[in-house]
């Protein structure tokens, strides 16, 4: 054997395994790493509390948007103000499409409207045993007017009344005053024959008029 080889050093032949070399020599070879390139997968990373906040004041937004347009379409039709009904203007609602009040002359209403008041006039009387005292009801434009330039602090602006959609009633006999038999009974019962007392009427509302009812919701 020649004196540059030395027994076992084919085993460290660049450090691969030499199936001729001897058992020991194979235990000192030094262990290879096999560096195995890993792709490391983008983890999609879950929303944190503020984004998921965003995104649901978003649908919420945008929910409300839809159902606001839609339900006020909806009820008014197209290109129509919230309150108006049938394309009128307000006070300018033609009388073939309103109906009279049975007993009450000649005020007049919405129809919808007149039927729940006589429903609520026939409970009034089988309570107090005399008919629901009625001063105003629909008023056209230009009553609207007069009645502004009579009170102004009372009228509201000619165009803007309620009276002027046909769905508004001023009361008397008992029922104009806070404290009444005859305005408990309706606080109590109104709301039955889809009538109630608008926020700012009521007694510590910012224009008390116990005298004034409204049909539905405006």
């Amino acid at each position: 054997m020649p004196t540059s080889e030395r027994p076992g050093s084919r085993a460290r032949l660049g450090g691969v395994h030499d199936p001729d070399a001897p058992t020991a020599e194979l235990r000192r070879l030094p262990e290879l790493t096999l560096a195995v390139p890993v792709l490391a997968s983008r983890r999609r990373r879950a929303p944190g509390p503020r984004r998921r906040l965003q995104t649901w004041w978003l649908a919420v937004a945008l929910g409300g948007l839809v159902l606001g347009v839609g339900g006020w379409r909806a009820l008014s039709g197209p290109d129509e103000q919230p309150g108006a009904w049938g394309g009128h203007e307000n006070g300018r609602i033609p009388a073939a499409e309103l109906c009279p009040l049975a007993g009450a002359g000649s005020h007049r209403l919405r129809c919808d409207a007149a039927a729940a008041y006589a429903k609520m006039a026939v409970a009034y009387k089988a309570r107090f045993r005399t008919r629901l005292c009625i001063t105003d009801s629909y008023r056209p434009y230009d009553a609207q007017v007069a009645a502004h330039r009579d009170k102004p602090a009372l009228a509201a602006e000619p165009g803007t009344s309620n009276h002027g959609w046909a769905l508004a009633v001023d009361l008397c006999g008992g029922a104009n005053n806070f404290g009444t038999p005859q305005h408990k009974w309706l606080k109590a019962n109104a709301t039955t024959f889809g009538w109630r007392q608008p926020a700012w009427a009521a007694k510590n509302g910012g224009r008390p008029e116990p005298w004034h009812w409204e049909f539905g919701i405006l």
